[in-house]
């Protein structure tokens, strides 16, 4: 009788234990789609998400939602490399551990991540972000490098920073803010970009190409080495600095109001 009870015990403990593996938000599952197996993770749910941070290929929605979470979709054979992971801040971190790789190539890399504040968006080696909604943030950080892509974000906050290199670009923009301060440089680009901020500053350097519309009280424009600023608008008091490396600054099309 006594091993009878431990052998039920033994394996009600072992299917429990499968349970919970299974059942765990976090524990992944793995499908074919065609000719190559998936790997499918949901993570994060119900938890601060104010922004995201990814590389290495990833393609990746934003989409405006009260209800949080991030859901990744990437090959089977990176499923152990695979790096997600959220900040004490709420930034989540998309990407692959590359370390002994050679020629890593980042297809069919996906995610889908839904939040309601945006503090950060960043873009690096290659990865796109594309935002859909309008968003709330604080002091927000909008960046891209490295060939990578921010795109389509509507925001308003209290303050925004956009910084773009490296062949990088960011476009589509449209924000509402006190402040909003954009850099570009290295062949990025930022264009069809919204400013609704009461002080602009503005500054593209080797070979960046920055295009934008806004409207607010100041403006302080500054190029350098082969970078260009076009913008339209109006504004209160403007501000343009071009240095003698080749700047350009077109003001054709913005209006200033004193």
């Amino acid at each position: 009788m006594k091993k009878l009870i431990l052998l039920f015990s033994v394996v009600a403990a072992a299917a429990m234990t499968g349970f919970y593996a299974q059942g765990r938000p976090d524990a992944g599952a793995i499908s074919a789609a065609g000719d190559r197996q998936m790997y499918r993770v949901t993570r994060f749910e119900g938890q601060p998400i104010t922004g995201v941070s990814a590389s290495v290929g990833f393609r990746v929605e934003v989409n405006e939602s009260a209800r949080t979470s991030v859901r990744v979709e990437i090959p089977a054979e990176w499923q152990d490399r695979l790096i997600c992971e959220i900040s004490p801040e709420g930034v989540v971190r998309l990407g692959i551990d590359t370390e002994g790789l050679r020629n890593f190539r980042g297809h069919d890399l996906t995610a889908v991540v839904n939040l309601g504040k945006v503090d950060v968006m960043k873009a690096s080696t290659g990865a796109k972000i594309t935002c859909n909604g309008s968003f709330t943030g604080g002091n927000a950080e909008i960046s891209a490098s490295t060939g990578g892509m921010v795109s389509g974000l509507t925001l308003t906050a209290s303050g925004v920073g956009i910084k773009v290199s490296t062949g990088a670009s960011v476009k589509d923009l449209h924000i509402v803010a006190g402040q909003v301060t954009a850099e570009g440089s290295t062949g990025a680009s930022l264009s069809g970009a919204v400013f609704d901020a009461s002080a602009l500053s503005c500054k593209a350097g080797t070979g960046a190409s920055l295009s934008m519309s806004h409207t607010g009280q100041s403006a302080a424009l500054a190029s350098n080495t082969g970078g260009s600023i076009r913008i339209s608008g109006s504004t209160g008091s403007l501000t343009v600095n071009k240095s003698r490396t080749g700047g350009r600054v077109d003001t054709g099309n913005y209006k200033v109001d004193k």
